[in-house]
């Protein structure tokens, strides 16, 4: 289900296409922490290097995802996660 582009989401974690297990095994960490929360996963070529990045929610506002990061697990406020706007999301995306 894609998110509206004028929405916002919490960027988790990013990594390179290197450490796919490792990114693999966050993924399945997040879920178990974050429960229902929706996963996002993007990705977009950096210096021709393939890279992903994880993010949680879909919120109307930049606000909601701020007040949202506070409610994080600890283990995932660790990688300090921030807001984005899923506009920016997918031009990072799109730049594959």
């Amino acid at each position: 289900r894609a998110a509206a582009p004028e929405r916002f989401t919490v960027q988790l974690v990013t990594a390179p296409e290197t450490d796919a297990a490792w990114l693999e095994n966050f993924l399945l960490r997040a879920t178990e922490l974050l429960g229902g929360t929706e996963l996002y996963v993007y990705s977009w070529r950096v210096n021709g290097r393939q890279n992903y990045l994880v993010a949680a929610g879909n919120y109307e506002s930049v606000q909601q995802a701020s007040d949202a990061i506070t409610r994080l697990p600890m283990p995932l406020k660790q990688y300090k996660p921030y807001p984005e706007s899923i506009a920016m999301m997918r031009r990072h995306n799109a730049q594959d």
